[in-house]
């Protein structure tokens, strides 16, 4: 991953942290053990207030997991590969919103957890790690095939990142937002270009306005095929002579 799509992806992270803290839950426990009500001060009647499990929250702080791919595991099977340093650029980014004031006033905590993408082994160890002796609130970063599974179903752990796919989406219980697109998403994409090159003029009914508008459009040439001029009656091609 680049560094923008770091930092676009730990901005995602921090917004869902923003929305999931609202709600002081990640699994979406509405249990009755688990229930709160508030009084409000203008009619004295109570109202109830979202709940549920928090791990990893605090009135101070928050954890965040973060995974990332182990550059030192690449190296050592023969790739050379300079992602960056990926912790300076999550530490950047969580020192600027903590200096900001952080999340509904507490602190995010990195716990950091590298990952070899070799083999799906420690993607395993990592989400364990991460959920069960951290505990942390949620798992961002990378996610090998479908390991991002492991949190956001197996140990209802929230999730910001991983490929969604319509069979993972159902089988997570835990909140999970991500920034790659949906497998619906290429198909509306292409359904949508197709409608609207439909509607360009056809060459019969071209004029030079259109032509000219179909030059500046992105449909592809064969949907909107501008006519050659006519020749003369009169044109006559030049004979052909071979030089010498």
């Amino acid at each position: 991953m680049t560094t923008i799509g770091r930092r676009f992806g730990t901005a995602l992270a921090v917004a869902a942290v923003a929305t999931l803290l609202a709600a002081a839950c990640t699994s979406g426990d509405t249990s009755g053990d688990d229930a709160a009500t508030t009084t409000s001060e203008a009619g004295g009647e109570s109202a109830p207030v979202a709940s549920g499990p928090a791990p990893g929250v605090t009135d101070d702080s928050v954890k965040i997991g973060v995974t990332y791919v182990d550059t030192a595991s690449l190296v050592a099977s023969g790739l050379n590969y300079d992602l960056g340093e990926h912790e300076a650029v999550y530490d950047a980014l969580f020192d600027q919103i903590n200096a900001e004031g952080g999340i509904n006033g507490r602190q995010l905590e990195p716990v950091y957890a590298p990952i070899d993408p070799t083999s799906p082994a420690p993607a395993e160890e990592a989400c364990v790690q991460l959920t069960e002796d951290d505990d942390v609130f949620l798992i961002t970063g990378f996610f090998l095939t479908d390991a991002v599974s492991c949190p956001v179903s197996t140990h209802e752990t929230a999730v910001v990142g991983g490929e969604m796919t319509p069979a993972l989406l159902e089988a997570a219980a835990a909140p999970w937002v991500t920034w790659s697109p949906d497998t619906d998403l290429p198909e509306s994409v292409v359904a949508a270009y197709g409608e609207a090159c439909s509607r360009a003029p056809s060459a019969s009914s071209a004029t030079p306005a259109t032509r000219r508008s179909s030059r500046r459009s992105s449909c592809p040439p064969w949907r909107t095929p501008v006519p050659r001029s006519p020749r003369p009656a009169s044109w006559t091609p030049l004979p052909m002579t071979r030089r010498r």
